[in-house]
């Protein structure tokens, strides 16, 4: 797999420099924020819980923003929901549907929100690409997960 190999010396390379400080911002991190891991009251859109905690851990914020970012950036028919079609049309809003912020607005929002600046390009480029490609040794954790999970339907079934 020279292409994985690739990415995750570019990924060492490109570790932005506050993550390597011992005064770096850190955080309980989900590992896996997305809005469908919420559960939204019907007609406040206040959220009420965030599910699927087992991939959290401690690290960075910006993790999480990026991975909800990434409907911003993933192409059509991927199996996360895509807003990159809508996001890519030229009206000025980006085609998003009403009410869905862009991708700066967004960030913009966590960072008055937190209290923080948004990180530099570099550094948001590396959250992506951290986002997009999961991190080293996730897949395994997450395919475990879907066989325990699968084994435990299996014994009900049979109950």
């Amino acid at each position: 797999m020279p292409q994985a190999e690739q990415l995750i010396e570019w990924l060492e390379s490109h570790i932005p420099p506050g993550d390597s400080s011992p005064h770096a911002r850190s955080a309980v991190c989900h590992g896996d924020y997305r809005l469908d891991n919420l559960v939204i009251e019907p007609g406040s859109l206040q959220v009420q819980a965030v599910l699927d905690w087992e991939l959290s851990t401690l690290g960075d914020p910006w993790a999480d923003v990026a991975y909800s970012c990434l409907p911003y950036h993933l192409p059509a028919g991927s199996s996360l929901p895509s807003l990159s079609r809508a996001h890519r049309q030229g009206d000025g809003r980006g085609g998003l549907p009403q009410g869905v912020p862009t991708e700066t607005e967004y960030i913009a929002l966590y960072c008055r929100e937190a209290g923080t600046k948004p990180p530099c390009s570099q550094d948001w480029a590396f959250y992506l690409v951290r986002g997009l490609s999961g991190r080293k040794g996730e897949v395994p954790l997450v395919r475990r997960l879907q066989m325990v999970e699968e084994s435990f339907v299996m014994s009900w079934k049979n109950f």
